[in-house]
């Protein structure tokens, strides 16, 4: 195969599949959005797209593979199978050794001079160039030439040789392609007409010359080291602000210099060096004349000549990094419309409008994005267009990323985020690294600052506050998505969001980086630390567990009821509706009453049965037999339902006995039960306890000794 096939993208890119494999194999991968070679060699799996029921894919089914009549099932025939894996097999050995030939070798002056000799020889041994056919013919044997190397190469000599005249002409100014100036080539006959656009808006030819295959550059670097120049003003102030270095040839330029053999280097390279000479030549490694190899990405400026083919740098490397390495630098500056238009170019245009329908405005959002595919869980109107182009649909509605358009996005991300880690490494960026080492020395000071490592009993008492600070600080040294929270202070955030409301609870987190779990642990912490309470229940046996940790046996109940808004929930959990009050039986309430399958019978309970307008909650306050004990006395919840308040007092006196038999059956002693002054409450506790009442038939008090007693003085004669 030849290189070029690397480079093949849309239609180019189909027809070479469908000339290779076949039509059913083209349809397949043109389905997937894979619209070049370097998607389709990262694609993890190609024929994956099967598994997915959708009516997008029954006719090609049909064609590719067999149907199992026993399990239904789709089995891919194996030609196809075959001749997909030996296809992309062939591909990624090809891209491998295209990539490691093309970084081994940088080719001398002197190997370039050979190629270009023969390349000569192509074109001069080539028929007339008058008419359309000969052109043609001397375009063919240009392109198909086993010498001729890639465009890469030669921008490489113009980018390097302008690298080096300013390496020796100026201070701490180097020339950027694509930002700087820019390359703009226009084939005609036989030869290739040269011009760089400085970035001032100036346009300078440069005089391709027949008998050497080379370039004169003279004009454009008298253009930036004597003419009036706004860029190179503001580059030369710029670099007058810079702290001097001892060696006047910058750390950056030395790096690429060492990528040329000095020994080998040529005449031409020499001239281009000298500026007393008037002869600034580079040596013509390549030129390519078919438009179709190598498409431009973006016009620069136009021609008033509609015959002439424009060329625009684009450097043809086989893997998305190298197609984005001329622009990396100036990415994280990209914003709004620009961003977008980059990532349209250069990773699609699906891509670009699944970032610009979410406002990913930028790297920075883009990179704090864990999943830029998960708004297509919604069932939205705008995304229902998007939605079908990016993804294939399943009959049941679901949807599957297309492996095209998801390899591509996760390379561009996986690329920013290697460079941006690179960059930041990287010591030719000192603000950075002052920044990080300003951070990191200041944590340190902290650290210093706390003396927590000596004996300061003040603040060793305060044990709280030394867990606090010790997991913030150990925060400080890990990212954001691998904080780890004491137990202790697990505990102090339930009780905070509890006391503080979920509002307040963010406010303070967000400002305190490190020291507070997100709402998400919290919540799976709060589920973990606390038996789940359902209502109507009355949970007697968690209620044992807890008084045995405690050690205490002896109990007081209280019964109070909180106003709240009346609304009907759905309980998945328990599959069962909240919201109604529940049917007493000999005070209880029912556990799980309103379940159902019926749409009807649930607008039945709407009819008959009341919405709660009240909270009701059954405490047990344990009663601490140890004085010295560090345990504190705190109530538990033993049950909580929604009432709509229409009961009465032998209602709540029956509910009082059975809670005191349950709590006696497992060896609870409850001395007593309070309310509040709501007169049916007030007369079920002067029952139980016998308050100056009684009811027959009742022996709650009979023979026992934990109940209180209400004794009466003798001087109260008023009672008597």
């Amino acid at each position: 195969l030849p290189d070029e096939v690397l480079f093949y993208s849309n239609e180019q890119f189909y027809n070479f599949i469908e000339q290779c494999l076949g039509h059913d194999e083209m349809e397949l991968i043109k389905l997937q959005s894979i619209k070049n070679i370097r998607t389709l060699i990262n694609v993890p799996d190609v024929l994956g797209v099967l598994n997915i029921k959708c009516k997008e894919l029954v006719e090609l089914k049909n064609r590719i593979c067999f149907t199992n009549e026993d399990s239904h099932q789709f089995i891919v025939k194996p030609g196809i199978k075959a001749g997909i894996d030996d296809m992309v097999e062939v591909l990624k050995d090809k891209n491998h050794r295209y990539i490691k030939r093309t970084k081994g070798s940088k080719s001398s002056s002197l190997s370039t001079k050979t190629s270009y000799s023969q390349l000569n020889a192509s074109v001069s041994n080539t028929p007339s160039l008058n008419s359309t056919g000969s052109t043609s013919t001397a375009t063919l044997s240009i392109t198909t030439s086993p010498n001729v190397m890639s465009i890469k190469d030669y921008v490489n000599v113009i980018y390097d040789s302008i690298e080096k005249f300013c390496a020796n002409t100026f201070k701490n100014v180097i020339l950027k392609n694509d930002i700087d100036y820019f390359i703009q080539l226009t084939p005609s006959h036989t030869y290739v007409d040269g011009y760089i656009k400085c970035s001032c808006n100036s346009r300078i030819k440069m005089i391709f010359r027949t008998n050497t295959n080379s370039y004169r550059l003279a004009s454009y670097f008298k253009h930036i080291k004597r003419s009036r120049c706004r860029m190179m003003k503001k580059k030369q102030e710029q670099s007058n602000k810079l702290p001097k270095k001892n060696d006047d040839v910058p750390d950056n330029v030395a790096q690429n210099n060492d990528c040329h053999n000095i020994d080998n280097c040529s005449a031409s390279d020499q001239e281009i060096l000298n500026d007393k000479n008037d002869s600034f030549d580079i040596i013509n490694n390549n030129y390519a004349t078919n438009k179709s190899y190598f498409p431009p990405r973006k016009r620069l400026s136009s021609f008033s000549s509609t015959s002439d083919i424009f060329f625009h740098y684009v450097i043809p490397m086989a893997t998305l990094e190298e197609e984005l390495l001329p622009i990396l630098d100036n990415v994280s500056s990209y914003s709004g419309d620009a961003f977008y238009k980059l990532v349209k170019d250069y990773v699609g245009i699906v891509v670009g409008e699944i970032l610009e329908i979410q406002c990913i405005k930028n790297i920075r959002i883009l990179l704090r994005i864990p999943d830029v595919f998960s708004f297509f869980q919604m069932n939205s109107k705008d995304i229902i267009s998007l939605k079908q182009r990016a993804c294939i649909i399943d009959d049941d509605m679901s949807y599957v990323i297309r492996a095209g358009i998801r390899s591509n996005i996760e390379q561009f991300i996986e690329l920013l985020k290697q460079f941006h880690e690179s960059k930041s490494n990287n010591s030719n960026f000192p603000s950075q690294t002052t920044t990080s080492t300003a951070i990191k020395q200041s944590g340190q000071c902290i650290c210093h600052k706390l003396n927590m490592n000596q004996e300061n009993e003040g603040f060793q008492s305060k044990s709280f506050i030394n867990i606090f600070i010790r997991n913030i600080l150990n925060n400080m040294e890990r990212p954001s998505n691998n904080y780890h929270f004491d137990p202790m202070v697990s505990k102090f955030a339930s009780a905070l969001s509890i006391l503080s409301g979920h509002n307040a609870y963010e406010f303070i987190r967000l400002n305190l980086p490190g020291a507070l779990p997100s709402v998400t642990i919290l919540r799976n912490y709060n589920q973990t630390i606390s038996l789940p309470l359902h209502e109507c229940e009355c949970r007697f046996d968690s209620l044992k567990s807890y008084l045995d940790s405690i050690d205490s046996n002896y109990v007081f109940v209280s019964e109070d009821c909180t106003s709240v808004i009346s609304s009907i929930s759905y309980d998945s959990v328990n599959d069962c509706f909240i919201g109604f009050s529940s049917r007493l039986s000999n005070g209880l309430r029912s556990i799980n009453q309103f379940r159902t399958n019926s749409y009807s019978e649930l607008e039945q309970w709407f009819e008959d049965f009341d919405k709660s307008k009240l909270i009701n909650a059954h405490l047990v306050e344990p009663l601490l037999t140890k004085t010295s004990s560090l345990v504190h006395s705190r109530p538990y919840i033993v049950s909580a339902y929604g009432t709509n308040n229409k009961v009465n007092s032998i209602e709540i006196f029956r509910k009082w006995i059975h809670m005191y038999n349950a709590c006696k059956s497992k060896k609870i002693n409850v001395v007593g039960f309070s309310s509040d002054c709501d007169p049916r409450y007030l007369k079920a506790m002067r029952l139980a306890l016998g308050f100056f009442a009684r009811v027959p038939n009742i022996e709650l008090l009979a023979g026992d000794a934990n109940l209180f007693n209400i004794n009466i003085p003798r001087t109260w004669s008023f009672f008597l």
